[in-house]
């Protein structure tokens, strides 16, 4: 799509069209005041379009809903400056993206504003590396480009992007995974020097991204006649260095191999919001050899860990969760409900996906499987991953943050926020959630 002058007026309308079908002539008449003229992407913002291949969505009120507990920061991050994305450092600082004036700011954990610094046109997504000294990036989803900062505002660097709209993106062993919503792309670059390393075509607007890495840790196990030779059972794929248990004399009990141990991070959630780094990329083997006591024969288990790692994709058009290898190659995608948005993975490599035409979250095993489908309210958009235990859950329309469980996806808690939040994240010591109604940035607890 061509991008060509528009006033700032439409774009704030463009915002809050992408991010429900209607919106109650309170946000209207908020928006139709603002008349300064902008330059950017028709279609560059971080929300949701306003269609849907099998319906329409349906506005909800708009009337300013407080939570009892209510702990609303108001700042000069708002309505305004088009708040497109949050994240957090690991020191407890917050950065929104700006979309109108092209601009990154920095919070403190009281909300006060401590630096601001420019970026391209139309910024929509952001990344914390709290590794290496801490870098900022920065999706510019006018120009097809990302910005890298370091934290405290030094420019690094600016990369072109191979696609067309960078609207949200995951990082993961020096790779930025960017979603192109005008491309229906997901490209791969390095986050060190931009380098492109390809690109693949996926489902209609791309608007998250999440890296899942699984650690698996295979064994082999023999039970070996007291004082014979070692004799390992071969055990299933993949295998170790081991000696074929033949003839049977040379073992009484070659047994079979316990289960594997899987594990699995969200390595997007990890870089973005501060927690500890994943395991690198690789499927290199550690092999360890451990002894214990069973009866009176010894027991020898030997194992091996391999690191798979997965991208996954939100097509909010098609409906579709798209499933890419780290190299690009497709394998999977899977139908979810109406307009998939936000992404999240718990630590069995279950997926969860904010529906936002149904307001619900489905959760999905690697295969595609629906497990659970849970009910939090219209517009069901942002998702905030922290803790290792919580999912918190922004809801545009019902104006709410719902908290689930990262384990089963069941119920936890809910508050009240201000009107149509859409994007948020988490600080070690609060949750932070962009309301663009009414132009401020909820702070809760987590």
């Amino acid at each position: 799509m061509t991008t060509q002058p528009r006033t700032k007026n439409y774009l704030t309308a463009a915002l809050l069209a992408a991010a429900l079908t209607l919106l109650s002539a309170l946000v209207s008449a908020q928006t139709a005041s603002q008349t300064a003229s902008q330059s950017g992407s028709s279609t560059g913002t971080a929300t949701i379009d306003s269609t849907s291949s099998t319906g329409t969505g349906t506005s909800s009120s708009t009337t300013k809903q407080t939570a009892a507990t209510d702990s609303t920061a108001v700042t000069s991050v708002g309505l305004n400056d088009g708040v497109t994305s949050m994240a957090a450092d690991s020191n407890g600082n917050l950065y929104a993206s700006l979309q109108y004036t092209n601009k990154v700011v920095k919070l403190n954990g009281a909300g006060t504003v401590i630096g601001t610094f420019a970026v391209g046109r139309n910024p929509t997504g952001l990344i914390v590396d709290n590794n290496n000294g801490g870098l900022l990036y920065v999706l510019n989803n006018a120009d097809n480009t990302v910005s890298k900062l370091k934290l405290d505002g030094t420019p690094v660097g600016t990369f072109q992007v191979a696609g067309d709209g960078p609207v949200h993106a995951a990082l993961y062993g020096g790779v930025l995974y960017v979603a192109c919503e005008r491309s229906n792309t997901l490209v791969r670059l390095s986050s060190v020097d931009g380098t492109a390393l390809g690109s693949t075509d996926v489902g209609t607007r791309p608007v998250w991204v999440v890296v899942s890495v699984t650690s698996t840790k295979y064994y082999n196990y023999s039970t070996l006649d007291s004082g014979t030779a070692s004799c390992l059972d071969c055990g299933p794929s993949p295998t170790v260095d081991c000696v074929d248990c033949t003839p049977p004399p040379d073992c009484v009990d070659c047994g079979t191999a316990p289960p594997p141990d899987s594990t699995t991070v969200d390595a997007s959630t990890t870089t973005d919001g501060g927690g500890t780094a994943p395991p690198p990329d690789s499927t290199a083997a550690s092999d360890t050899t451990f002894s214990g006591a069973a009866s009176t024969n010894s027991t020898n288990s030997s194992s091996k860990t391999v690191t798979t790692v997965n991208i996954y994709v939100s097509c909010n058009k098609a409906n579709e969760v798209w499933k890419v290898g780290s190299d690009g190659t497709l394998a999977a995608r899977f139908a979810t409900g109406r307009g998939p948005f936000g992404l999240a993975i718990n630590s069995r490599g279950e997926l969860f996906v904010a529906c936002f035409w149904d307001g619900v979250v489905q959760r999905f095993n690697s295969a595609g499987t629906v497990l659970s489908r849970s009910a939090v309210g219209d517009g069901a958009a942002g998702l905030i991953s922290y803790g290792g235990s919580t999912l918190a859950v922004i809801s545009n329309g019902a104006n709410s943050l719902t908290r689930l469980s990262l384990s089963d996806g069941t119920f936890i808690s809910k508050d009240l926020v201000d009107r149509s939040p859409l994007i948020g994240a988490a600080t070690p010591s609060a949750l932070w959630v962009a309301c663009t109604g009414n132009g401020t940035i909820a702070k809760r607890s987590l």
